[in-house]
């Protein structure tokens, strides 16, 4: 997967890797991710 804007990929795995920390699933990971994206 390739991300053109650098600075929200980077925002995005900082995001994904708290949230995995929390314990939160793969999935509900991505929903979470793409509900962040839609705003």
């Amino acid at each position: 997967m390739v991300d053109i804007n650098s600075e929200n990929a980077i925002s995005k795995k900082d995001a994904s890797n708290a949230l995995k920390r929390l314990g939160i699933s793969e999935i509900e990971n991505r929903i979470l991710l793409c509900l962040f994206e839609n705003e």
